[in-house]
């Protein structure tokens, strides 16, 4: 493990202050090639797209609950015009155009329930144009006209934005950028395989790709360019300046110094495991105590619960400690209490660790409870 870190580190300070733009970049690229193909990178870089994955799951529920609704509206449109045989101009094309939306053959880049928004409120202010009583009942059903008649779609946009916002301060913003970086250099065109060309992603990496060519070019254009042109003029100035080497020194350092970080707890771990004789345990924020493998050595006291504050306690504290001590120090009234819950404790601590309770929760009379020194648990920040 130590030996992974003195490596990441030379690598690191390989390129991180390299003056030319493209001796950066090649070396960033090199970097995350590196940690993408160390297994001791592995679980640190899982976390990281864990939380991205998290918040986009929350963001796809939304997205489907939001088409579901609008869906729904749309039938329910569709069923008032056909029983009312409204006919007004501009109703046939704004059908199609609903239709045009919800298939993606307009803004093929957006998410189904904007385009369906859209549609839709395009059909509620052509149907409002027509004068009458049943017209104007017709779009006070839909309070929320201005902005989107789905409040699922609302709240789905919320999440969307706030995403994005997260992309600037959360790592796994970050992480995206860099490996960003190495499909630019390592994977160049071959990438662009993986977008569908309607769709505004395949533009933007083949002007970033652009972008990568006058930095290696040392800020000239080339005059020639096997990269094919975008759907835009193809004078375009490619150089969006997207790829500024400062924006991405802080990504990598961010980044850097987590690996770091990680890579050190694991190594801290390691080396506790072969200090100690005897039992490594784990405790967790959410009052999880554990042993490997977790899924199947668990015992969940939960975040707030008395048993967590004991246990917690006595894993930072040396020794017997007085029942009426461990009362005060966690503010737990009744000392019975503590009693009766490490009683409970030992139990379950059988019950999920397989380890027995008693000779794990000592006590001895007149000195209190301690956890037996055979065992060592570690605190874990997750």
């Amino acid at each position: 493990m130590k030996n992974v870190i003195e490596i990441l580190e030379r690598q690191y300070q390989s390129f991180i202050n390299q003056e030319r733009d493209w001796n950066f970049f090649l070396g960033l690229a090199d970097y995350v090639e590196f940690i993408n193909k160390t297994p001791d990178f592995k679980e640190a870089l899982s976390k990281i797209k864990e939380k991205k994955e998290k918040e986009i799951k929350i963001i796809e529920k939304l997205e489907k609950e939001a088409v579901i609704e609008l869906q729904k509206i749309k039938k329910e449109l569709l069923e008032i015009i056909k029983t009312e045989k409204f006919t007004c101009e501009g109703l046939p094309e704004a059908l199609l155009k609903l239709e045009d939306y919800e298939k993606g053959k307009i803004d093929s880049n957006h998410y189904k329930s904007s385009r369906l928004n859209e549609g839709l409120r395009n059909l509620i202010k052509v149907l409002a144009e027509k004068e009458g009583i049943r017209y104007e009942e017709l779009v006070k059903n839909y309070s929320l006209l201005k902005y989107s008649i789905s409040k699922k779609l609302l709240l789905r946009m919320g999440k969307s934005l706030e995403f994005q916002r997260k992309k600037e301060i959360e790592l796994w913003g970050a992480y995206d950028k860099l490996q960003l970086v190495f499909r630019l250099i390592k994977l160049g065109e071959k990438y662009l395989s993986t977008f569908k060309k309607d769709l505004g992603e395949y533009d933007e990496y083949l002007e970033l790709l652009k972008e990568m060519e006058i930095i290696k070019n040392n800020g000239k254009r080339p005059f020639f360019s096997s990269l094919p042109s975008p759907k835009r003029d193809t004078l375009f100035d490619y150089r969006k300046k997207e790829l500024k080497k400062d924006n991405y020194k802080l990504y990598t350092t961010r980044i850097h110094n987590y690996l770091i970080q990680e890579l050190s707890k694991k190594e801290s771990e390691e080396t506790i495991k072969k200090e100690v004789k005897g039992t490594i345990l784990y405790l967790n924020q959410n009052g999880d105590l554990y042993r490997e493998p977790k899924d199947k050595y668990c015992y969940p006291m939960g975040e707030k619960s008395n048993r967590h504050k004991i246990i917690r306690f006595l894993a930072t504290n040396k020794g017997y400690q007085l029942t009426k001590f461990i009362s005060a120090e966690l503010g737990i009234e009744s000392e019975k209490t503590i009693r009766t819950e490490i009683g409970k404790m030992r139990n379950n601590i059988k019950k999920y660790l397989k380890i027995d309770g008693k000779d794990f929760l000592q006590s001895k009379k007149g000195s209190g409870y301690r956890i037996n020194p055979k065992y060592k648990i570690v605190l874990k920040n997750e």
